[in-house]
């Protein structure tokens, strides 16, 4: 419990999130295997905080967790509403899915709260709804395909990023990462890309209300 609560508030800290007290909460749910039907449209409800652990593997079908999530073992989620906070700390994500079996059953992601990944070896994240801020920092690699988030987005000190196919409501800041390809994107805030190795690579069409840095059309 003492582990879960510390890795809780340095994530928040860096990422400036009000983080709701777990003390009220009914428990943590320890996700060392699957959840969920892959076949069925059956529904699953996990009234708790859930916890993947270190070296262990959690897969979530059509459920909804209505506590915070906290990650450092691998999680593969189809089809799930995340009520709260979703926290990434080290691990491998892989969250939504696209032209398979499981996902015409069970359909994208929605994460209510605020999702902070911090130092993960890869996070693939497809078809998923953030209503809050997306944050990723340290990841070894990252996808952001066919997926919308309705507050900010940064992305900061990443490798192999590709941000492609999606509607942001706030601010994309892609900042300090490497090999780095942005594409049919459509941004209301501003896209701000700065100190990329090399320059991002931008295809398709790109929306944005400000361009800035690496990402500013070149006159």
């Amino acid at each position: 419990m003492s582990k879960f609560l510390v890795l809780l508030a340095l994530i928040g800290s860096l990422a400036v999130l009000v983080m709701p007290n777990l003390a009220g909460a009914s428990g943590i749910y320890i996700c060392t295997g699957t959840v969920g039907s892959p076949f069925t449209t059956a529904t699953t409800t996990v009234d708790s905080n859930l916890h993947v652990p270190a070296g262990a593997s959690c897969s979530l079908y059509g459920v909804t967790v209505t506590g915070n999530v906290l990650v450092e073992g691998q999680l593969t989620p189809v089809g799930n509403t995340f009520e709260k906070t979703l926290v990434v700390q080290r691990g491998s994500v892989v969250i939504g899915c696209f032209g398979s079996l499981y996902c015409s059953i069970h359909g994208g992601n929605f994460i209510l709260g605020n999702a902070v990944m911090t130092n993960a070896k890869s996070i693939s994240l497809t078809r998923t709804t953030y209503s809050g801020n997306l944050t990723v920092v340290g990841a070894g690699s990252f996808n952001l395909e066919l997926s919308r988030a309705d507050g900010n987005v940064l992305i900061a000190n990443s490798a192999g990023v590709l941000v492609f196919s999606g509607t942001y409501g706030g601010d994309v800041r892609v900042i300090n990462n490497t090999d780095v390809r942005i594409g049919d994107i459509d941004v209301s805030g501003a896209l701000d890309c700065q100190g990329n190795t090399p320059s991002p690579d931008l295809i398709g069409v790109i929306h944005a209300g400000t361009f800035r840095g690496q990402c500013a059309p070149s006159e």
